[in-house]
């Protein structure tokens, strides 16, 4: 919950430029809708930006020119704004003019000097996506084209799911480059020098590259500033391409409109926001030779090495090193999520924190439900480009608060995390744990020479409810303000927080000049040369409040979790040639139970962050398989009974996600068409592996598709039948296979076109519903119906998605015409194989034995990459 920052609005046909004070564009609105994607504010900036390069006598200079973070002054009037100032002796006024729902951006440049050569960079975060939403998401459903004319690029970008916006952008003078990513833009060096990689290069890339941040860039042809210049970016949106069309917008259409617009005579000039210390200000990124890796972390096993470098290892407890060397070759950084031992019932409250190798310590600290109960923002970037978020250290150096970013090692176990930083001849450690039971996070901070620093911690506050703070004495207290959603569903629900030496507790106010606080901040200033911070999650009236060292925590965590994996290990001879690769995979298994049970009990992930929800899939899937590999069948008949609760009594279909705990009337109103199986799938392997057949007579409700309360409850056995019903009358007329509807596995295959929802299916989910009926009829049911259904939907498998020999990804069924899709004769799409189609068919025991080897040497030479198998032959 930000305080009052005063903003100012530029608005044209429902189109709001949303400024800040410093002249950072907060966000670019379009109704409910966001034309940007980040919001800005008065520490980090704006990713937006214009950006000035200079050349002269042999040296180069750049700088941004809008906001917080640069030298310019800014002043504002009714539809215009004003940037000037002057950088390395170029004298630079940009003006901004809006009609209609197009913009422009005119930059003026002129020397001081003689033998000044000059570029200018354009740069915009895009989303055209709803406020909130999760941004890599969003990027996933964005496209690019990008054409040239009148000497310049032009890139329209539009958005694939949700409102059919379109953004065109450009410009009106020459422009000699693009990008339309930000990891092409800021690079992924960002994150250890906190240097924009396309200002240190020759030029942008000119390729149309599509990540996970969406940052459409122009660059300028140098200019050897004799005379003034002008450059003029631009930007115009289109609420409804569906209706209008995609067609170029031309350059003398966009020159009309620019010249037609009068420029305004008064501006108001906004006094310039000075700080006193700024996230800018990072401590370098220092590594450890060989030779300090060794003698710091001696046992090392599993090494990874690259262009002389180690870059990551494992040590015999599992616990995974990486070197921030290694962030230099990864567009997802590395980070952990830590929480409560999860392999327990699902009401139980939990704690848990997400951290990230570049210097969040904690973020995204929840209570329980993730998306609701958090005490601390969210890291924001894949790159660390925004930093004011989570929990963060300044410590000054040489006179100067620096902030630690990139360390020289990050350290991973499944319940703590540790940084450590090279300083002159010392090195600072800091580290987060949770202990397997009590709702507790630990950080403690380490010098290895006892050298006093003195420190900054902040704590970025806020999440989906605000959250208000107190100081009583050494106490710190954190509580959901009682309007907000979280303290109606848990009155009880608030943190408790200490340091354990003598400090100051503060508000951001420390960060401007001015000393005013606008930001929901906690900032603790110390001397330490060691200190520990503990933060509570407290649930009832008697809280426990224990005190445990980070490497107790680890190790009792190690040993519950021991018991939750049953002391899974495989063994194999030591002189047997596969012995390494079982010594991986005994590493790994760990792993891999702490990610199913994040998804359980703790559901979110780094990049999808948002979360308290199930997934009806992916319950079904991780968490349900995990319980019964480890026959932990009193947990997987929880889940089960609990998934069967969320069938809509309307529709006897599902939701494609929903709460279970106290916010549990919120979920999906939809689902995509192999989701309805996945209950069954489940309920099926269960009876299979328990012979559990009293589990059918239990009495649960429905799910309300309208309210999302519980009503009209039946036994088990009633839902099933209901909802193979449903899958029946899913299918497509005169076939049985099911609709495609929304999608299957892959959420990014998304119907542009309605009717392919319900005149195409896809084989994996046919195969899939194949598998769940057969079990289900082997293990409690001997239906003639339903054997007549199973036969049906075999048949009609094989007569439908066999083609040559070979399955397809999908068929489309129009007027009795049957369109193989993602196939060897799919010459709609080009894509010729579906990893899902031919692993769900082995899986399902679909293929003929024969075909088997074909179907395996097709995904090694079409499929298989070094990274791994991917999903389809393009990709």
């Amino acid at each position: 919950m930000d305080k009052y920052i005063p903003k100012y609005t530029i608005d044209s046909e429902q189109l709001v430029f949303e400024m800040l004070p410093s002249g950072d564009i907060c966000q670019i609105k379009y109704q409910n809708e966001c034309l940007s994607m980040y919001q800005a504010n008065l520490l980090d900036g704006m990713l937006m930006n214009i950006f000035l390069r200079v050349r002269h006598k042999n040296e180069v200079f750049s700088t941004k020119l809008l906001g917080i973070n640069s030298p310019s002054s800014f002043r504002i009037g009714k539809k215009q704004m004003q940037y000037y100032g002057e950088y390395h002796s170029v004298r630079y006024m940009i003006d901004f003019r809006i009609s209609g729902r197009t913009w422009f951006w005119s930059v003026q440049l002129e020397a001081t000097e003689p033998d000044i050569i000059a570029e200018v960079f354009y740069g915009q975060d895009v989303s055209l996506s709803y406020l909130g939403m999760n941004e890599a998401y969003v990027c996933q459903y964005l496209d690019h084209r990008v054409e040239r004319f009148d000497d310049a690029y032009h890139i329209q970008t539009k958005q694939n799911q949700g409102p059919k916006f379109l953004l065109q952008q450009g410009s009106l003078t020459p422009n000699s480059a693009y990008c339309t990513d930000g990891f092409d833009f800021f690079g992924k060096e960002y994150k250890k020098d906190n240097q924009i990689n396309a200002l240190k290069r020759e030029a942008l890339s000119s390729r149309i590259y599509q990540y996970e941040l969406a940052y459409i860039a122009f660059q300028t042809p140098p200019m050897l500033l004799t005379q003034p210049e002008k450059i003029i970016f631009y930007g115009s949106f289109n609420p409804d391409y569906q209706s209008t069309g995609r067609q170029w917008l031309q350059a003398q259409t966009l020159k009309d409109i620019y010249v037609s617009i009068e420029q305004e005579k008064e501006f108001k000039e906004l006094p310039k926001i000075r700080t006193n210390i700024s996230f800018a200000d990072t401590y370098p990124f220092i590594p450890f030779s060989e030779q300090e890796l060794d003698e710091i972390f001696p046992d090392k096993l599993f090494i990874e090495k690259e262009d002389g470098k180690i870059l990551s290892w494992f040590t015999k407890d599992g616990t995974h090193y990486v070197t921030g060397e290694k962030e230099m070759y990864l567009e997802r950084a590395n980070g952990n999520i830590i929480a409560n031992q999860g392999m327990r019932e699902i009401n139980i409250p939990s704690i848990s924190s997400t951290n990230h190798i570049f210097g969040i310590f904690n973020s995204q600290i929840c209570l329980g439900n993730t998306q609701f109960n958090q005490i601390m923002s969210r890291n924001q970037t894949p790159l660390n480009i925004l930093k004011m978020s989570g929990q963060r250290l300044f410590l000054k150096y040489q006179g100067k608060y620096r902030l630690l970013t990139l360390p020289a090692v990050y350290e991973m176990y499944l319940n703590t995390s540790a940084w450590y930083y090279k300083i002159d001849d010392d090195i600072v450690k800091i580290e987060v744990g949770i202990p397997p039971y009590e709702t507790n996070i630990k950080m403690e901070f380490t010098s290895f020479l006892g050298r006093t620093y003195e420190i900054l911690l902040i704590n970025v506050l806020d999440g989906m409810n605000p959250i208000e703070w107190k100081a009583e004495g050494k106490w710190l207290e954190f509580a959901f303000i009682e309007q907000s959603l979280t303290h109606q569903k848990y009155p009880k629900y608030l943190f408790k927080a200490k340091v354990d030496v003598d400090c100051e507790y503060g508000d951001d106010g420390v960060f401007f000049l001015d000393g005013q606080s606008r930001y929901n901040f906690l900032a603790i200033k110390l001397n330490a040369f060691k200190f520990g911070f503990s933060i509570y999650g407290v649930t009832s009236d008697k809280p426990l409040f224990s005190e445990m060292k980070i490497a107790v925590l680890k190790t009792q965590y190690q040993e519950v979790h021991r018991e939750n994996c049953q002391h899974f290990q495989l063994q194999i001879a030591p002189d047997n040639p596969n012995y390494r690769e079982i010594e991986k995979f005994n590493l790994l298994v760990p792993w891999y139970v702490h990610n199913a049970l994040i998804h359980y009990a703790m559901p979110h992930g780094l990049e999808q962050y948002g979360g308290g929800a199930w997934g009806t899939r992916d319950v079904c899937q991780g968490p349900a398989e995990l319980f019964m590999a480890f026959e932990r069948y009193d947990l997987l008949k929880q889940v089960i009974l609990k998934v069967y609760e969320r069938q809509f009594f309307e529709t006897y279909d599902w939701p494609q996600w929903f709460m279970f705990d106290a916010f549990e009337e919120i979920q999906a109103d939809s689902s995509h068409g192999d989701i309805i199986v996945w209950p069954l799938y489940i309920l099926s392997k269960y009876l299979l592996q328990t012979g559990d057949k009293d589990i059918l007579q239990v009495i649960i409700p429905y799910t309300s598709i309208k309210t999302g309360k519980k009503q009209n409850p039946e036994s088990l056995y009633q839902h099933v039948r209901h909802q193979i019903e449903r899958i029946r009358d899913n299918f497509i007329p005169g076939t049985a296979l099911s609709a495609y509807g929304g999608g299957d596995w892959d959420d990014t295959l998304q119907p542009v076109e309605d009717e392919l929802r319900l005149k195409m299916s896809s084989s994996w989910t046919v195969a899939l519903t194949i598998q769940a009926l057969e079990t289900y009829l082997f293990t409690c049911d001997d239906d003639e119906d339903l054997r007549g259904l199973l036969h049906e939907l075999k048949k009609d498998y094989q007569e439908y998605f066999i083609k040559d020999g070979v399955p397809a990804g999908f068929v489309q069924i129009k007027n009795d015409q049957i369109c193989h899709l993602v196939h060897p004769s799919d010459r709609l799409t080009g894509i010729k194989y579906r990893l899902l189609t031919f692993n769900r068919g082995m899986i399902a025991e679909l293929f003929p034995e024969e075909s088997l080897a074909g179907y395996l040497n097709i995904i090694d030479e079409n499929l298989l990459h070094p990274d791994g198998v991917r999903l389809m032959d393009t990709t």
